[in-house]
C-alpha cells in the first residue's frame, strides 16, 4: 500500500506564455510541499510508503520531477495541446493499485473542459484531500468542469477561483444536520451549501442519494420552523386549540391564537422563517436540476427571498404495502337492498409519477405475478426504479393528488375505473363463483365499495388496491370517497337510487376524516394543524380569504388561490354539513383566481382579452360572433388590471367597462349571393339598378351597439372599411400568397388567421360570417381560370375607374365615371378618405386586408390624366 501525494498541473497550450497562470501556479507548488509536510507530520512523519508525484497533463499526462515543474512555471512553457483532465485519471488507473490511497491531490488549471470531454471518476477511488485551483485573468474562461472530475467521497475538497476560496467541505460522510439550529443556521448554511454543491454536482435528481438528501433538507426546514414557533417568552396558551367550530368569528379568534398565526404577526420570526425556507428551497432546486452549471457561483442564496418556491417536493413513494383485508363475513337482513360499486384497476402512482407519452425502458416492461394486487405492486416497484434512471418522476404531482383527490374529478381514466354496480347479495354470489371480471368492460376488478359502516376498513383497502397499487398511501379518504360519488353521479349506467345511497355513506366518511387545515403540508406556509376535513374545506373555501385576502404581506396564504377550480365541490360538502358560507363571496374569489391564474400564463395582451371575451360571446367554428351568451361576464375584462403578485383589489371590479376598448366588432352585412365579375375577379362595382356596390352594402349593413349589457343592431349610414369583412379581397390575397385555389377549409382558416385581431384587439365577427365565407368561396368556383390569369386580372382591376371600365354594364361615359366614383365614396366614412395616403401608399388606418390603391392603366381613348378618379378601393 502506497500513500500518494500528487501535484497535477495544466500543461496545455493556453498556459504557454501565460504570465498570470504561471506566477500563481508557482505559488501553489510551494503550498503543495508545505501541505504534504503537514500531513506527514500529522501521521507521525514521512515513511517509506509515501510517494510524492508531479504530473503535467494536457492531451496526455506525464510524470515529472519537482524541478521540472518549477522550471516550467518560471519559463512559462506549456508544452501540451488540449485541456483533458481525464488523462490524470488514466494515469492513476495505470500506475496505482487497488490498495493505494491518494492522501493529497492538487489540480491546477487555467481553463475549462468541453461537456463531451467530461468523464466521471470511479466513485470508489480513494482520494482523501483534493485542492483545486483555477487561474485566469479572464474569469469567464474558468469554471468547475475540471474539478467535477475528481469528486469521490473526499475527506476534504477545496475549490479556489483565482485566489479566492470558493468551497471547502468534507464529502466522505453525510452532512451532520443536527449541528444546525435556528441560532447556528446562518453560520452553518455556507458549509451546507458547499457540501450540497459538490456532492450533487455530478448527480441526477433521481439518484437515490439525491432523494434522501432532499428529505433531510425538508426535515431540517420543518424542525427549524418548529423551533421558531416555540418561544418560551410568549404567554402560555392552551396546549391544543380546537378549530372545529362552525362560527366564523369564533374560528378567526381561535386561529389568531395558534402558533402559526403568531409567527406571521411577528415580523422578525416570520422573516427568519422565510429566509430559512428560501435557502433550503434553493438547495432543493439545485439537487433537482439535471442541467447544473459549472460556474463557481452556480449555487448561491438569494437575499431577496420570495414566498413562491419552485422546488419539486418529494413524496415518499416507497410506501409499504397495505395489509390485506378479507371481505367481512357479515350477514345482513336485507342484502338485496344494499348496492355495491365495482372498481377496476387504475394505477395513479403510475400515471401521476410520469409524464404522459413517455415510454418506460423495455427492461422494465415485463413482469409476471399471480394476482392483480401483486402484479400492480410489482409494476409500481419497477416504475419507481425506472424513474431514477429516466428522470421522469413528478413526486409533487402525486403528493397533490393524495392531499386533494378533487383533482381526479375530471379524470376520464378515473371514470373508467368505476365498473358497474350490484347489490350485496349478487356480489357475494360473484365472489363465491370466483368471478373476477366486470360485466361492462370485462376487465378484472379489485373489489367493491360496500356503503356500510361495517365495511369501512375493507372499503379503504379496496381503494388502496385500486388506485395506489396496494401501497399504504396516506390519501384523503373523505375526498376520495366524494370523488367516487361525484363520478357515479355522472355515469348513466349507475342508477340514481344507488348514487343517493352512496351519498349517505360518503357523508359519514367525510365526517370521520382528519387532515391538515390547508389540506396539504407540502408548503411551509401551510398551517400544520390537524382538523376535521369539513373545517379544512371551510378554511380553504372562505376563512383563509377572510384572514389574508387584504394582507399585503401574507395574501398568498389565501387557499382559494390554489383550490379555485374546486370551490363548487367544497361548497356542496359544506352545505351537507350546514356551514354558514357566503357563497357569493366564495364564487367571486374563485372566479377571480381561475381567470387571473389563467391570464398570467397567457403571453400577449390580445390573447388575454380574447380569453375573457370567450366567456361573454358565442364561439362558432373557432371565431367569436356578436351573440352574447353571458353578458354578466363583461365585468371580467377588469381582471386584466389585476396583478397576481399583489393583493387583489375587488373594488376595481365595480367600475363600468367600455367593451369597445377591448374588442373590435365587425358590421353585420346581410348575406346574399353576389356574383363575381370574370373581367375583374371582384363583385360588380355598378349594380343592375345603376347603384354603386358601396351603396348596396350600406343598405344591408348593421352596426353592433352594446349598452348596459345588451347587444343591439343599428343601421349604418356610411361604410367603415375596418368593420367590413371583405371576403372577396381575402380570397384574392389568399391566391396571391399561395398560388392556388383554396379549399373551403383552407379559405376559412386563412380568413380567421388574417382577421383574428385588429390593432391589438380581438375581432368579434358578425353572426353570418361563416355563411358569407361559404358563399364567397362558391362564387369564385364559377370564375375558375388559371392562377396566373387570375392574378393578372385581379391586379389590373384594383382601381375603381378601371374596374368600372372593365365591367361596362351600362353606357357610362368617360366623364361620368369620375362622378360615379365620387358619389360612391360618399358612402364611406370620411376618415377613410381623409386619411388615405399619397398615391401608391396605403393609409395607416386602412386594415391590412385591403389592397393598396393602384393607378389605372393608360389607355389611349379613355380618361385623361386630369380626369383620373381617386384611388380608393374596398
Amino acid at each position: 500500500m502506497v500513500n500518494y501525494f500528487i501535484y497535477a498541473t495544466d500543461d496545455s497550450g493556453s498556459t504557454n506564455g501565460n504570465e498570470y497562470f504561471n506566477s500563481k501556479g508557482l505559488e501553489t507548488l510551494k503550498k503543495f510541499k508545505e501541505e504534504v509536510k503537514a500531513l506527514q507530520n500529522d501521521a507521525g512523519g514521512s515513511n517509506k510508503d509515501d510517494s510524492i508525484v508531479y504530473l503535467h497533463w494536457s492531451h496526455r499526462c506525464a510524470k515529472m520531477e519537482e524541478d521540472q515543474v518549477e522550471l516550467r512555471y518560471r519559463e512559462e512553457d506549456g508544452g501540451g495541446t488540449d485541456t483533458l483532465p481525464h488523462t490524470v485519471l488514466d494515469w492513476m488507473d495505470e500506475n496505482l493499485t487497488e490498495n493505494d490511497t491518494i492522501q493529497l491531490l492538487y489540480v491546477v488549471t487555467d481553463g475549462a473542459v468541453d461537456p463531451f470531454d467530461i468523464r466521471p471518476i470511479d466513485p470508489n477511488k480513494k482520494i482523501d484531500n483534493v485542492t483545486f485551483y483555477a487561474f485566469n485573468s479572464d474569469i469567464r474562461d474558468i469554471d468547475m468542469s475540471v474539478a467535477s472530475m475528481f469528486i469521490c467521497k473526499n475527506k476534504r475538497y477545496i475549490v479556489h477561483c483565482n485566489e479566492e476560496l470558493v468551497d471547502d467541505t468534507d464529502l466522505s460522510n453525510p452532512f451532520d444536520y443536527d449541528q444546525i439550529t435556528v441560532e447556528t443556521f446562518h453560520e452553518k448554511k455556507e458549509e451546507l451549501k458547499s457540501y450540497i454543491k459538490l456532492q450533487f454536482l455530478n448527480k441526477s435528481s433521481s439518484d437515490r442519494l439525491a432523494l434522501e438528501e432532499i428529505k433531510k433538507l425538508k426535515s431540517l426546514q420543518t424542525r427549524l420552523c418548529n423551533e421558531l414557533q416555540d418561544d418560551k417568552d410568549e404567554p402560555i396558551t392552551p396546549a391544543k386549540i380546537d378549530l372545529n367550530v362552525k362560527d366564523k368569528e369564533t374560528f378567526i379568534n381561535l386561529f389568531k391564537n395558534t402558533k402559526f398565526h403568531k409567527t406571521l404577526t411577528q415580523p422578525k420570526k416570520y422573516d427568519e422563517k422565510q429566509r430559512i425556507a428560501s435557502c433550503i428551497n434553493t438547495l432543493v432546486n439545485y439537487i433537482n436540476n439535471d442541467h447544473k452549471s459549472f460556474k463557481f457561483d452556480n449555487l448561491k442564496f438569494n437575499n431577496k427571498f420570495s414566498l413562491e418556491t419552485g422546488e419539486e417536493d418529494v413524496a415518499d413513494v416507497f410506501y409499504s404495502n397495505v395489509e390485506e383485508i378479507a371481505f367481512p363475513d357479515i350477514i345482513l337482513d336485507n342484502e338485496s337492498g344494499v348496492p355495491v360499486i365495482l372498481l377496476t384497476h387504475y394505477n395513479l402512482m403510475e400515471k401521476v409519477l410520469f409524464k404522459k407519452g413517455r415510454k418506460i425502458p423495455e427492461r422494465f416492461e415485463k413482469y409476471n405475478t399471480p394476482c392483480p394486487s401483486e402484479k400492480a405492486r410489482a409494476r409500481v416497484t419497477r416504475l419507481v426504479e425506472a424513474a431514477r434512471l429516466t428522470n421522469m418522476s413528478h413526486f409533487s404531482r402525486l403528493r397533490k393528488t393524495v392531499d386533494c383527490p378533487l383533482i381526479l374529478l375530471n379524470d376520464p381514466d378515473f371514470k373508467d375505473s368505476i365498473e358497474y354496480y350490484y347489490n350485496l347479495e349478487s356480489f357475494k354470489g360473484l365472489m363465491q363463483h370466483g368471478t373476477q371480471t366486470g360485466p361492462r368492460t370485462r376487465r378484472a376488478f379489485t373489489g367493491a365499495i360496500v356503503p356500510l359502516e361495517e365495511f369501512d376498513d375493507y372499503n379503504d383497502y379496496i381503494l388502496s388496491c385500486t388506485y395506489f397499487a396496494s401501497r399504504r398511501v396516506p390519501y384523503n379518504k373523505g375526498l376520495l370517497y366524494y370523488v367516487v360519488y361525484k363520478t357515479c353521479e355522472k355515469l348513466q349506467y349507475i342508477e340514481p337510487n344507488v348514487v343517493e345511497y352512496l351519498k349517505g355513506y360518503v357523508i359519514k366518511r367525510i365526517s370521520k376524516t382528519k387532515c391538515f387545515l390547508g389540506l396539504s403540508k407540502m408548503s411551509i406556509d401551510d398551517p400544520l394543524i390537524r382538523v376535521d376535513l369539513t373545517t379544512a374545506l371551510w378554511y380553504c373555501a372562505e376563512l383563509s380569504s377572510i384572514l389574508f385576502k387584504n394582507d399585503p404581506k401574507h395574501f398568498r396564504k389565501e387557499k382559494m388561490l390554489m383550490y379555485s377550480h374546486y370551490s363548487e365541490y367544497m361548497k356542496e360538502i359544506l352545505e351537507w354539513f350546514q356551514y354558514d358560507v357566503d357563497t357569493k363571496s366564495v364564487d367571486l374569489r374563485a372566479d377571480i383566481f381561475r381567470n387571473v391564474n389563467r391570464l398570467k400564463r397567457i403571453g400577449r395582451r390580445e390573447d388575454k382579452i380574447r380569453h375573457i371575451l370567450e366567456q361573454i360571446f358565442k364561439k362558432e367554428d373557432r371565431i367569436l360572433v356578436s351573440e352574447m351568451v353571458n353578458p354578466d361576464n363583461i365585468y371580467k375584462l377588469k381582471y386584466l388590471q389585476l396583478d397576481h403578485n399583489k393583493v387583489i383589489d375587488e373594488s376595481l371590479l365595480s367600475a363600468e367597462v367600455d367593451i369597445n376598448k377591448f374588442a373590435h366588432f365587425m358590421d353585420y352585412v346581410e348575406t346574399t349571393f353576389v356574383p363575381v365579375c370574370k373581367q375583374t375577379m371582384r363583385p360588380h362595382f355598378v349594380t343592375e339598378d345603376n347603384k354603386s356596390y358601396y351603396e348596396q352594402v350600406v343598405t344591408k349593413s348593421r352596426r353592433v351597439v352594446i349598452q348596459d349589457g345588451k347587444l343591439t343592431w343599428e343601421p349604418v349610414e356610411q361604410l367603415d372599411f375596418t368593420r367590413i369583412l371583405s371576403t372577396n379581397k381575402l380570397f384574392i390575397s389568399n391566391i396571391k400568397k399561395f398560388s392556388k385555389y383554396p379549399t373551403m377549409g383552407q379559405f376559412k382558416c386563412y380568413v380567421l388567421k388574417k382577421m383574428k385581431y385588429f390593432r391589438g384587439k380581438p375581432v368579434v365577427f358578425a353572426t353570418n360570417t361563416m355563411e358569407t365565407i361559404e358563399k364567397t368561396h362558391a362564387a369564385y368556383k364559377k370564375t375558375r381560370t388559371s392562377i396566373n390569369k387570375f392574378k393578372q386580372i385581379s391586379n389590373s382591376s384594383a382601381n375603381r375607374a378601371v374596374r368600372i371600365e372593365k365591367e361596362n354594364p351600362f353606357d357610362l361615359t368617360e366623364e361620368e365615371i369620375p362622378d360615379f366614383v365620387k358619389k360612391s365614396e360618399s358612402y364611406i366614412v370620411k376618415k377613410e378618405l381623409s386619411e388615405a395616403g399619397p398615391s401608391g401608399q396605403q393609409s395607416t388606418d386602412v386594415p391590412p386586408d385591403l389592397p393598396q390603391a393602384q393607378k389605372p392603366e393608360k389607355r389611349k381613348s379613355k380618361t385623361t390624366n386630369a380626369q383620373k378618379p381617386k384611388k380608393k378601393i374596398l
